[in-house]
């Protein structure tokens, strides 16, 4: 019979030999020794806090050799990290915002549910002890209210005030999320909410993994560094949101900076979106397409430079006409959404009172008002004398007004916006604001005197989407009495300190502007923010 090393004479070998082994004496020179043990308290069970606000934690630490002061660097080493919940393991891909002991960072990571972990290294020891919880949720402090671009010494800043139910808040520095953008970013220009009813789908890159209805609404930051598109939700954006990316071949990095986009501080289409490169053109695109050529040529006659405005508003229906203005020929022209192309304006129906084709001034400023269903142009001759031209090129063409500008520092005027409610046109100076009327040319109003502030922008806010919310309409029905308590029906004044430049002197108010004719455009205030840069553009980020 063969023997196996499993059978019963092998087993009592092995047995043996392990017996005689430990007969040795160990002669290895151990030094043992007791390590610091670090226990750390339960961080809260869930936590919630919005988006760009401070998260504070004082955590509970207890050891059981004492070691000296916790905040002693050279003993520990502390990182607060938000990542995945349960990813404690593999936090490879998480956010460290603080290597304090106490907690006190604002957070910056994207709206949602995450882990919140703590990890103390003993220096001594290299140990490292840790802590967390799986339910820290980030909400939207942005969800909805004013976006406000200010200068603060010649760069970028953004801020919002932030409605949430019956609250207001202030979210600072929203630019400093972003590390695609350019630091710091030079020459604030335009800040636009922007909403198609079409998904804006160009670039690529969208608010989720697929395309939704968040990817119609999206937030357009324009500098003389360039234009980025930001996600309207938490007000991100990347390098691959540069405006050039929307056109199909695109411009010099450069070289490109665009003026604005819609309208400057708003979209003025459904469909379509606009962009002004700020060297005379202008392009459109549908939303789910690419920018290819400019749109300022005129069929057999080849390109103009167009004037920095755009004669189109959000009420406007796909089969209504867009006008431009031609700098050097001094006329109107118009373009059909798609063509991307412009035509002469034909001669209107009924009572003539200038010529389109042939203005004879230069154009200071020109607005579309769909309430109103008119565009809006302020125009200067060539003695100096101002005119509000008033018409409608949408389809059939009016003309409704051509009135000389007799009110005082309209020369100086560098502001300029239309009230929705009753055609009053107000402009500003840099310290006063009047208002003027197409229908009672020889009247005019002062209502407004910043003293020895300054004024830095002006602006009677077009709402898109949701604009009926914010006109206080009912079931479809135009609010037309009850105005005051509207956001649509306020005029924004902003102004600053001119003696003191720095962030913190610039105030934005808002007003209720009353009728022209009985109460004479009057002033009421409504809200005012102060702690801002110099503004100079304001939109709103909308919610309907």
């Amino acid at each position: 019979m063969k023997l196996s090393i499993f059978s019963l004479p092998g087993i009592i070998a092995l047995f043996a030999l392990v017996l005689c082994a430990g007969c040795y004496k160990d002669l290895g020179n151990y030094d043992y020794k007791k390590v610091n043990e670090i226990q750390i308290d339960t961080l809260p069970n869930s936590i919630f806090i919005n988006q760009f606000d401070s998260l504070k934690l004082t955590p509970v630490i207890k050891r059981t050799m004492d070691q000296g002061a916790l905040d002693d660097t050279t003993l520990y080493g502390y990182k607060w990290i938000i990542g995945l919940p349960d990813s404690s393991k593999n936090l490879t891909t998480a956010v460290v915002i603080s290597t304090a002991r106490v907690l006190a960072a604002k957070v910056l990571v994207p709206v949602g549910r995450y882990g919140l972990y703590l990890e103390i290294r003993d220096r001594k020891s290299n140990q490292i002890f840790t802590q967390h919880t799986n339910n820290l949720v980030v909400g939207s402090a942005t969800y909805e209210g004013w976006l406000v671009l200010s200068d603060v010494k010649g760069n970028a800043q953004l801020d919002m005030i932030t409605y949430a139910n019956t609250e207001v808040g202030l979210v600072r520095n929203i630019l400093e999320q972003s590390p695609d953008l350019p630091k710091p970013l030079k020459g604030p220009r335009k800040i636009a909410y922007h909403y198609t009813y079409t998904y804006n789908a160009v670039p690529a890159l969208f608010h989720a993994a697929k395309l939704s209805v968040a990817d119609r609404s999206w937030i357009y930051l324009s500098t003389e560094q360039g234009t980025w598109k930001l996600r309207s939700d938490y007000m991100f954006t990347t390098g691959k949101w540069n405006v050039r990316n929307e056109f199909l071949i695109p411009p010099d990095s450069t070289t490109f900076a665009p003026g604005f986009v819609g309208n400057g501080e708003g979209s003025v289409d459904y469909e379509n979106c606009y962009i002004q490169d700020g060297k005379g053109n202008f392009y459109e695109r549908n939303a789910y397409e690419y920018y290819v050529t400019n749109m300022n040529q005129v069929v057999g006659e080849g390109d103009f430079v167009a004037a920095p405005f755009l004669g189109r508003a959000f009420g406007y229906s796909w089969t209504e006409h867009t006008v431009l203005f031609d700098v050097h020929k001094k006329r109107f022209v118009r373009s059909y959404p798609g063509d991307g192309n412009c035509t002469p304006i034909p001669a209107p129906t009924g009572t003539a009172l200038f010529d389109f084709d042939n203005v004879g001034m230069d154009l200071v400023w020109m607005k579309s008002m769909d309430y109103l269903d008119l565009t809006y142009a302020v125009m200067r001759d060539p003695a100096g004398a101002y005119w509000l031209l008033t018409f409608d090129a949408r389809s059939v063409v009016t003309q409704n007004s051509m009135a000389k500008i007799t009110a005082p520092d309209i020369n100086k005027a560098v502001f300029f916006t239309i009230d929705k409610n009753y055609g009053t046109l107000f402009y500003g100076t840099d310290t006063k604001v009047y208002a003027v009327h197409k229908d009672f040319p020889d009247q005019y109003y002062q209502v407004f005197d910043a003293g020895n502030r300054k004024i830095s922008w002006l602006d009677q806010h077009q709402f898109t989407g949701g604009k009926g919310i914010y006109n206080g309409d009912i079931n479809g029905v135009p609010n037309t009495t009850n105005l005051a308590p509207y956001k649509a029906n306020w005029l924004g004044i902003a102004t600053y300190d001119p003696a003191n430049p720095e962030y913190g002197s610039g105030t934005l108010s808002f007003y209720f502007a009353q009728d022209f004719l009985v109460n004479h455009a009057a002033l009421s205030k409504k809200d005012e923010y102060p702690g801002f840069g110099k503004i100079v553009s304001v939109t709103y980020r909308e919610r309907f």
